[in-house]
């Protein structure tokens, strides 16, 4: 008989103390005055036809930037250049680009931009993400913690670099087919999710989802404290000894949780919730978040990262 899930609803991950890790990180542009629908969707044309006479230099900045030849590198061939509707904003997606096999850290990562073609303070946005391969069947080999903090400082720097080439490429864009259309920098979003297979955080993030209890309470205990800070401070440096007293020391810091739906082992749809701390840092505000993953393919990590990137990103 399988074990019951965290929330009671199909079936939990063995133990195995390995972590997914997903880097998101976006450059946050103003465009004014605001592109129409029409210029949006000829953007994005452009941006097509130009993509094959850019993406090999693409492909050089994640091989420089990662410490690896060109060849350890391919696009995934069964992808294109796409657009999506999110409400008013046109999602342009380009195509994934990943390590071959035998690589010494697998990875793969992908450039996208959201066109806003809103009056208001909206921002539009180059995103970057990188993270273990995803193959949507398998669940990926995750890492231990030991090695968890040189990944994360190695995704960041593939993200930092493939972002500010994104926003080159836009910019360059814009200023030769839509001279009227000024774009100005209003900041960076950086959110980093870990999906950790480690029952033993299933108690905390059980009584997130199943009771009152808030990040902040949680975070009260000392036990707690102890349990989740091993993985928080892997993935940035924080001011504080204890979590809980890291917001008194960056003003306008909080921490908060999400809920996100995943795909469990039998099939079915399970809610679970991601502990997540906020501040701002310079010209750059960053997110890190922590989950417990037993998703039939660990990718709660890579959901959960879309969903608060996107609720953060319309906001600041």
């Amino acid at each position: 008989m399988p074990e019951k899930s965290p929330t009671g609803n199909g079936s939990s991950r063995k133990t195995e103390g390995l972590v997914t890790p997903v880097l998101r990180r976006a450059i946050l542009l103003k465009i004014s005055p605001p592109p129409t629908g029409r210029q949006a969707d000829a953007l994005f044309e452009l941006l097509k036809a130009d993509w094959t006479g850019v993406r090999d230099h693409y492909r050089e900045v994640v091989a420089r930037s990662a410490g690896i030849g060109l060849k350890g590198l391919d696009f995934d061939n069964r992808e294109n250049v796409r657009c999506r509707l999110e409400g008013e904003t046109r999602v342009i997606d380009f195509p994934r680009l990943r390590t071959r096999d035998g690589a010494a850290q697998a990875f793969d990562t992908r450039i996208s931009m959201a066109i806003c073609t809103e009056k208001d303070e909206m921002s539009s946005k180059v995103w970057s993400r990188v993270g273990l391969p995803l193959t949507g069947s398998t669940v990926p080999p995750g890492v231990s913690l030991g090695k968890l903090e040189d990944l994360t400082a190695f995704f960041r720097r593939i993200a930092i670099e493939t972002a500010g080439w994104g926003e080159a490429f836009l910019r360059r864009t814009l200023r030769h087919s839509f001279p009227d259309l000024r774009a100005r920098r209003r900041g960076c979003l950086e959110v980093s999710v870990l999906g950790a297979r480690d029952e033993l955080l299933v108690p905390y993030f059980d009584r997130l989802a199943q009771t009152d209890t808030t990040a902040r309470e949680l975070l009260e205990e000392k036990e707690t404290d102890a349990r989740f800070s091993q993985y928080f401070r892997r993935i940035a440096k924080l001011p504080a000894n204890r979590l809980r007293d890291a917001t008194a020391a960056e003003p306008g810091s909080f921490w908060f949780s999400s809920p996100v739906a995943v795909e469990l082992d039998g099939g079915e749809l399970g809610l679970r919730q991601a502990l997540y701390y906020l501040r701002p840092t310079n010209d750059t505000v960053q997110v890190m978040g922590l989950a417990y993953d037993d998703s039939a393919g660990g990718d709660l990590a890579q959901r959960s990262a879309v969903k608060v990137s996107r609720w953060i990103a319309n906001r600041v």
